[in-house]
């Protein structure tokens, strides 16, 4: 049906709200302070990891700030508060040679938590948006899981 691709979108968004905040259990026992227990959210996490690398700070701090922190507005909004679809009529049709293309087109400002808010300036594409988000949460995943096996591995 028509409304299957924002299905996929919903249970894309939760996963990838869920990958951040698991990445600070991996986080914590690499970098954090062992006599405290696990912030509650990736985005408290990374500032209290007082022995993790500048770099990898930066970096993980650069993923959540583009890409963490919209995940989790879209995941709040559509669990907590309003859709961010029409269902189809959110879809564009374009012509691409003898098929059409379609974008499922999504608010650049999930936080205003109102359809009537919305704003859609940017165009962002839903499943364009998914693919980038995934790539990143496999990178920086990986990254994480890099950089505690190396602490581990030490010692």
């Amino acid at each position: 049906g028509s409304n299957a691709a924002w299905y996929e979108f919903d249970a894309l968004i939760t996963a990838v709200k869920g990958s951040y905040d698991s990445a600070r259990y991996l986080l914590w026992k690499a970098f954090g302070d062992s006599r405290q227990s696990v912030p509650n959210s990736f985005e408290r996490t990374l500032p209290l990891c007082k022995t993790i690398p500048a770099t990898l700070r930066e970096r993980l701090m650069r993923s959540w700030d583009q890409y963490g922190k919209q995940a989790r507005e879209y995941r709040d909004c559509m669990q907590h508060y309003v859709p961010v679809d029409d269902g189809f009529a959110s879809a564009t049709l374009f012509p691409m040679g003898k098929y059409c293309g379609v974008f499922l087109l999504i608010p650049d400002n999930p936080e205003e938590r109102s359809k009537k808010k919305f704003a859609y300036a940017r165009k962002i594409d839903a499943l364009n948006y998914a693919r980038e988000l995934t790539n990143e949460v496999f990178e920086m995943a990986r990254e994480v899981v890099q950089a505690c096996a190396s602490i581990s591995s030490r010692g």
